[in-house]
């Protein structure tokens, strides 16, 4: 091996190592478990928690339809929830507290496609969940498969963003990094089956819950649902 090819492969160690230690997190800036289960409430608004045979799809199943071994959840919460009508929403919120290049939120359409669905259609569309807070940036998915045919609408929150393409992501948790910031992250999904409802009405709808779905959350909950 020449001498100049050794340089090299030093220097690029020295960078390398470097780069690592100044991407290590400060522990100390870890958010608190957020502990889903005691700020979620049973009841808010026209919506009560049912129990229901409609299974929610899974959170950290990969492209081959096996579980995935990178689960990046500490939390997750799935509950269902009928109004005075009787139309019911599946809520699912999966939280982790330590997001990282190779392990962070699962995003839905890749989730449900590794469960025999095809997403049908998707379009970027805003939930207003008040509190004087903006828009939330979110995702609309049409889901089908032999079975049922299902309106998705997610968005995911990464430390004070929300998440709205993988490389966005990254980029965001490596400038983080540089900061030696511990960057959480949280996906909260609605969900229907379709029946009477059209992909319209339903849209209509899971906004709805979830604006009322964040006020009912105590003030100082909703950082771990939209960013503070």
């Amino acid at each position: 091996m020449s001498v100049r090819l050794i340089n090299i492969l030093g220097v690029c160690m020295v960078v390398s190592s470097g780069l690592a230690l100044a991407l290590t997190p400060d522990l100390n800036s870890m958010r608190a478990d957020p502990h889903l289960e005691s700020f979620v409430p049973s009841s808010f608004a026209n919506w009560q928690e049912v129990k229901t045979n409609q299974v929610q799809m899974d959170l950290t199943v990969r492209r081959d339809g096996e579980p995935s071994i990178d689960n990046p959840y500490d939390e997750v919460l799935m509950k269902s929830y009928a109004n005075d009508k009787g139309q019911v929403i599946m809520l699912a919120l999966a939280y982790g507290k330590l997001q990282r290049q190779e392990v962070k939120v699962h995003r839905p359409e890749l989730c449900y496609t590794a469960q025999g669905f095809s997403i049908r259609n998707q379009q970027n569309t805003e939930v207003d969940v008040g509190t004087g807070a903006a828009p939330i940036p979110s995702k609309a998915l049409l889901a089908g498969s032999r079975q049922r045919e299902e309106l998705v609408l997610y968005w995911i929150r990464i430390g004070d963003m929300i998440s709205s393409n993988a490389w966005e992501t990254r980029l965001y948790i490596v400038e983080q990094g540089l900061k030696h910031q511990v960057v959480d992250g949280i996906l909260v999904r609605t969900s229907q089956i379709l029946g009477e409802d059209d992909t319209e009405q339903s849209l209509q709808l899971q906004k709805q819950f979830l604006y009322d779905l964040v006020q009912a959350v105590p003030a100082d909950k909703r950082k771990y649902l939209i960013p503070s």
